[in-house]
């Protein structure tokens, strides 16, 4: 071979590396952006060499990391990774990632840290920075020095930046105008954004009409309600509406404050910023206000409970209900009629409100601690944590209550005690909870059953079969429907197979078969027939196994079943 012909090659492998890096990180990326980030980032774990044999390959996948963990807003995970940077590694690689820990520092309240962050920056590579990139840390020292409340200081870094960069993009603007309307200067906002279309800056132009010292505050509150039925993005439509709730409340619309907070809140996490906060305790006080209107409006005396609760029962409008319920839950005379409010409260709010429920109960001076919070409206919030994942905040929400609220029946309370348990990580808590359970009932009707075998499957997912089976075991007695007996057969044979006890699998899979008729050629008995071959052919009875593929053989019509079980019928002629 020629020498040079040993280079091309090297240069032809090189290339086709580089192919498949790139084709990998594009892979990693459709990945994260389909929504399996923890997956992506795991596929980075596989593919990243270690920093100290090949730093440079090691920043490109890192940059990608850092990337995903902002998106993320995974704000710990990405200091820890900027933290101390590896020696070797591109400049461009380190500008990147302390751009992202200045904005991580200043997500996680240390502005003046990010500061410093975004200063070294500029001082130290500003001169070799590309314009974009030094524009992008210069506008972070403002977004820092606001977020300190240093007027001044941010005031002259705003001038020299716009001195530097006349056109303003969308988030610069929308900044800008924050900052402007921090320091008192609405109708410099409305200047700012003539001709900007923006809808981001919507809710600015607005809140700077209310702001003005002739504002019509009802005018700008049916703008801002307007502007949010026609917004497409959560985050958007929750400051509008949350800009309509501060006007109606100038306007002295105590129904429409209500709306919109509540638009507001089902929308946006509580917050405190400083132009647009969002309180959880602003809609308990507005639920207040428009709730005690309404009662004097009908002329009932505060303390007597019942006749509030009267009054909400009889009304068709829900949000008028949800404010005499809340008053009650609030002011209630007494606490058994207080938890009543809170109870139909719950039952008001409107449908996919669970941020909302989170706002009013878990940010709210009302209740300074979750023991604080009433029991029907911690099993809910309980149950939306296991929803979003949150198993241990499920279960602490949970903990100390035992019986049931006012009202609820106790099996449904101790299955949803149960579940919260199970999934919370307390295993045993809830295995002890569901033994309660079947102790209260001699017999269970089909729907109780089938909500009772929904928590035993979540202890099969977790893989305490043997809990599992004892409990199966204990609920067989109980059952009025023959044909659930066969379903709990065939949920214990399932258990047995996962313990490995083939024999006895196979076993139940065929009692499942038999009944009622003792033919078992329906098609759940030819399933569970099927079911009981594979577990009698890992038990080494081959011939029983072959006998059942058989007689499958013989009744069934469908050709792919026909397929399939021909092919176990040969894998049992290869075992032998």
């Amino acid at each position: 071979m020629r020498p040079f012909s040993w280079l091309l090659a090297l240069l032809l492998l090189w290339s086709l590396s580089a192919t498949a890096r790139a084709d990998a990180g594009e892979d990693i990326r459709r990945i994260a952006v389909a929504g399996a980030v923890d997956l992506a980032l795991q596929m980075l774990d596989r593919v990243q060499p270690p920093a100290t044999r090949q730093p440079a390959r090691w920043a490109q996948w890192e940059a990608l990391r850092l990337r995903l963990l902002a998106d993320k807003q995974d704000w710990a995970a990405l200091l820890e990774r900027t933290e101390t940077l590896p020696d070797g590694v591109p400049a461009a690689f380190r500008d990147q990632a302390g751009h992202l820990r200045a904005r991580a520092l200043l997500a996680t309240g240390h502005p003046a840290e990010a500061r410093r962050q975004w200063a070294r920056l500029i001082w130290e590579r500003g001169l070799q920075a590309e314009p974009r990139t030094l524009r992008r840390w210069r506008f972070g020292v403002i977004e820092a020095l606001m977020a300190e409340g240093r007027p001044q200081p941010a005031l002259a870094a705003w001038r020299r930046f716009q001195h530097d960069y006349p056109k303003l993009g969308d988030a610069e603007l929308a900044q800008r105008v924050r900052f402007a309307l921090r320091v008192g200067a609405p109708d410099e906002v409305l200047e700012l954004l003539q001709g900007r279309k923006a809808p981001t800056l919507e809710p600015w132009r607005l809140l700077a009409r209310l702001r003005l010292p002739n504002a019509d505050p009802l005018a700008v509150m049916k703008a801002a309600e307007d502007a949010a039925s026609k917004a497409d993005d959560a985050t958007l439509q929750g400051r509008l509406w949350l800009v309509a709730a501060e006007a109606a409340a100038r306007a002295g619309q105590g129904r429409n404050r209500v709306r919109d907070l509540e638009q507001a809140l089902m929308r946006l996490p509580a917050s405190d910023d400083s132009l647009l906060p969002l309180r959880a305790d602003d809609l308990w006080d507005a639920y207040l206000d428009y709730g005690r209107w309404l009662g004097n409006r009908a002329r009932l005396l505060q303390g007597d409970d019942p006749a509030w609760l009267e009054l909400a029962a009889a009304e068709k409008d829900a949000l008028k209900r949800r404010a005499l319920h809340a008053f009650v839950a609030i002011e209630g005379a007494v606490a058994a009629t207080r938890e009543q409010g809170h109870e139909r409260l719950l039952r008001d709010l409107p449908k996919d409100s669970g941020r909302l429920l989170e706002n009013l109960y878990l940010h709210s001076a009302n209740f300074p601690a979750e023991d604080y919070i009433p029991q029907v409206v911690r099993l809910r919030l309980a149950e939306r944590a296991l929803e979003q994942g949150e198993h241990a905040r499920a279960s602490r929400l949970m903990q100390g209550i035992e019986d049931p609220p006012e009202g609820m029946d106790p099996f449904d309370w101790g299955l949803r005690l149960a579940r919260i348990h199970i999934l919370g990580g307390h295993e045993d808590r809830g295995i002890d909870r569901l033994y309660r359970v079947l102790g209260s009932r001699p017999r269970l009707s089909r729907d109780e059953a089938d909500r009772f075998l929904q928590v035993v499957f979540d202890l099969q997912t977790l893989k305490r079969d043997e809990d599992a089976l004892k409990l199966l075991g204990a609920l067989l007695p109980r059952l009025e429907d023959r044909r659930q007996v066969r379903e709990v057969y065939f949920w214990m044979a399932d258990s047995h197979k996962a313990l490995g006890a083939h024999d006895r699998a196979a076993t139940y899979y065929l009692r499942s078969a038999l009944l009622p008729d003792g033919v078992g050629l329906d098609p759940w008995g030819q399933t569970a027939r099927f079911q009981a071959a594979a577990e009698l052919a890992e038990a080494g009875l081959v011939d029983d196994a072959r006998r059942l593929y058989n007689q499958l053989l013989q009744v069934t019509q469908d050709r792919k079943r026909r397929i399939v079980l021909r092919q176990r019928l040969q894998q049992l002629h290869l075992r032998q």
